[in-house]
C-alpha cells in the first residue's frame, strides 16, 4: 500500500507540469529574430550589460493554439492561488522537445503570435534558434541600443 502511494505522488506533479508545456519547432514557426538589447530594463544586470531576444514567430494555425494554451495557463494559476498569482506564470517551452533555454527567468514573452526567450550569450541565442529550427537561423543578430 506504501509503495502504491508513493507512486501515484509522483504521478501528480507529472501530470500537472504536462498541462503546462508548449513545444516549438519548424512544424509552427515561420521566422526567427536575435536582437542584442542593453541589459539597463532588467532587475538581474548581466556581466556585459547586454541580452539577445530570441524571437520565435509562430504559424496562424500555431498562434491562435498557442494564445489558448497561455491564456488557459493563466486561468490555472489564478484559481490555485488565493492571493491572485502574477499574470505572466512559468510556461514550460520545449523546442523538438527538449527545454528551451532562457537565462533570464524573470522576463519571457509569451503571446499568440511569438515566443521570446532572454539569452545572455550570443553562441547560445544561435545554438537556442537551431534547437527549434536550423533552417530559419538568422545570419545576422540586430544590435539595439548604444554601442561603443
Amino acid at each position: 500500500m506504501k509503495r502504491i502511494l508513493i507512486f501515484l505522488m509522483l504521478l501528480v506533479p507529472t501530470s500537472a507540469l504536462a498541462g503546462q508545456t508548449y513545444d516549438i519547432s519548424c512544424k509552427n514557426v515561420t521566422n526567427i529574430l536575435i536582437i542584442r538589447d542593453t541589459d539597463q530594463y532588467l532587475k538581474q544586470h548581466t556581466p556585459q550589460g547586454f541580452v539577445h531576444i530570441v524571437t520565435f514567430f509562430l504559424n496562424p494555425l500555431a498562434r491562435d493554439a498557442f494564445q489558448k494554451f497561455v491564456d488557459a495557463s493563466r486561468q490555472s494559476q489564478r484559481s490555485r492561488d488565493a492571493e491572485g498569482a502574477h499574470p505572466y506564470v512559468s510556461l514550460s517551452i520545449t523546442a523538438n522537445g527538449e527545454s528551451l533555454q532562457n537565462d533570464i527567468l524573470e522576463i519571457r514573452g509569451y503571446s499568440g503570435t511569438k515566443v521570446c526567450t532572454f539569452i545572455l550569450l550570443e553562441e547560445d541565442a544561435l545554438a537556442a534558434a537551431r534547437s527549434v529550427c536550423p533552417a530559419l537561423v538568422p545570419g545576422e543578430i540586430i544590435k539595439v541600443g548604444k554601442w561603443e
